[in-house]
């Protein structure tokens, strides 16, 4: 009995311990900065899980409007990219906290759509300067919403700032080769690398009829890349077929779908590209 009364002493004497939020990011690269600022106190769920399946057009699984429907928060970039997270954000979690980070995140650099639309680009975290800028939005949130935490946020976000600022040192110098992407988002990667490049805005999947094949090898046959970026589903008879073998090729992606999932990953993910775009230059 004895025993008893002192440890229901111990739990008057002593608060409830708080639980961290349940966090949700939709995509690799977002999942990433929010597990930096993040990594003391909880894990993020990854809403997204199958590789190379379209982000604009992407069908959530039972599983994952489970995952979903148990969130406290929810990262996200925007409805120009991911189309179906307002829906889905209707029905499995309306009482959360959405944060369209593109929406939400102040000063962030905007390219233009690479395909000629009337918008903004939203692979916003192909640039380091809008990842650092995000890295602040997401740390704030945090913090509000489970301030007992908000030291270990803000140390979170402190370290994986400091990881982003390494990158850096990987800018190119004096580049005066051509680098052409088939989809957009790259400029981002190009402009704060001080890579001569430019984006074509092409989706892969519409590259089906003779008309559009003619033209896209006439616009790369006026630009003539020194290395041409290409997604990683492309096949090598379609890469033959648009390049007749004309121009290296180097196969990348967005997402480091490739990658293993963390606070490491968008480094990494970045590093790999820039890595892959200099060996394809000083490949002669």
């Amino acid at each position: 009995m004895r025993s008893f009364f002192a440890f229901l002493f111990l739990l008057i004497s002593f608060p409830a311990i708080a639980k961290a939020p349940k966090v949700v990011a939709t995509f690799l690269p977002i999942h990433s900065l929010v597990a930096g600022v993040m990594e003391d106190v909880s894990k993020v769920n990854l809403l997204v899980t199958r590789a190379n399946d379209s982000h604009h057009g992407y069908e959530l699984r039972p599983s994952e409007m489970k995952i979903l429907k148990n969130a406290d928060i929810v990262f996200w970039v925007s409805p120009e990219l991911e189309t179906f997270v307002p829906k889905a954000l209707q029905e499995a979690a309306p009482n959360a906290i959405s944060v369209p980070l593109m929406e939400k995140t102040p000063d962030l650099t905007l390219l233009p759509l690479s395909d000629g639309r009337k918008g903004n680009d939203p692979h916003i975290w192909m640039d380091p300067n809008n990842a650092l800028k995000m890295i602040d939005v997401i740390e704030a949130t945090l913090s509000q919403k489970d301030p007992a935490n908000a030291n270990k946020y803000k140390a979170g976000a402190k370290k994986a700032k400091s990881y982003i600022e390494e990158l850096k040192k990987l800018k190119l110098q004096n580049q005066k080769e051509t680098i052409v992407s088939l989809h957009g988002g790259f400029p981002y990667l190009f402009d704060y690398f001080s890579i001569n490049g430019t984006a074509l805005g092409i989706d892969v999947d519409t590259l089906t009829g003779p008309k559009t094949i003619r033209e896209t090898q006439k616009k790369l046959k006026t630009l003539h890349p020194e290395c041409l970026i290409i997604e990683p589903t492309m096949k090598k008879k379609e890469i033959k077929l648009l390049t007749n073998d004309a121009y290296k090729t180097i196969k990348m992606d967005l997402m480091g779908w490739k990658l293993t999932a963390g606070p490491g990953l968008y480094t990494n993910m970045i590093r790999r590209d820039v890595d892959r775009i200099k060996k394809c230059l000083n490949d002669k």
